[in-house]
């Protein structure tokens, strides 16, 4: 499996060391995923990250995952919040966040000026509370050419983060699932939220595989 969404780096708030991101991937590798897009936070003010700092600090992980033995590919990526644009790979993918709370008012004609030059993937849409409360925030942007990522995690509690994960599941909303791991725990998620999915629709590994390979060789879905 490929993780498209993951905190494994030790510069913002996911892995705090490289000795718990080692780990992190470790266990990854031990629950079936093969590669890992690595997406930190892209956000000012507030992190103080950039491609370059992106890039060395993947590399370095990579090294101490070949010294251990950890056969997980790495991948940069990043979460854009709104308004930032850094790529997946060096593709025309982007991997773009909304505020927890809201969709700005300014989110949709922003997003049309993307889509003419990017692909956008809205990450963790059945977290933030404006879709939740307005579920067709999400079918209107994925009409205007969006794709979406739902977090594995939302799969594995009760609540309104899975009833519309899975809704967005069964009404063809979803492309990605993926970890949004920060712990070693969540490093655990994908493979049981894909059992999971398999129940509600035959896409589930495509969520995981063909579609990820897609993103990382800048391939349209």
């Amino acid at each position: 499996m490929i993780d498209i969404h993951a905190h494994i780096l030790p510069i913002d708030d996911g892995a705090r060391t490289f000795d718990e991101s080692v780990e992190m991937c470790r266990t990854a590798y031990g629950n079936g995923i093969r590669k890992i897009i690595c997406t930190p936070h892209i956000i000012s003010p507030g992190y103080n990250i950039d491609l370059p700092k992106i890039i060395y600090n993947m590399k370095k992980l990579q090294g101490l995952l070949k010294k251990e033995h950890i056969d997980i590919k790495l991948i940069q990526g990043a979460e854009n919040y709104i308004g930032n644009t850094i790529t997946i790979n060096k593709t025309k993918y982007i991997l773009m966040e909304f505020p927890i709370s809201d969709v700005p008012v300014f989110a949709e004609n922003f997003i049309r000026e993307l889509l003419q030059k990017y692909y956008v993937i809205i990450a963790h849409p059945e977290k933030n509370e404006k879709i939740q409360e307005n579920p067709e925030i999400l079918e209107k942007f994925v009409r205007l050419g969006c794709y979406s990522q739902v977090n594995a995690a939302s799969f594995l509690e009760l609540g309104i983060k899975k009833r519309r994960a899975t809704e967005f599941i069964e009404k063809g909303l979803v492309h990605f699932i993926a970890t949004d791991m920060h712990t070693i725990e969540e490093a655990t998620h994908l493979i049981k939220a894909v059992e999971k999915v398999k129940e509600i629709s035959d896409k589930a590994m495509d969520f995981v595989t063909t579609n990820p390979e897609k993103v990382i060789a800048g391939l349209k879905i």
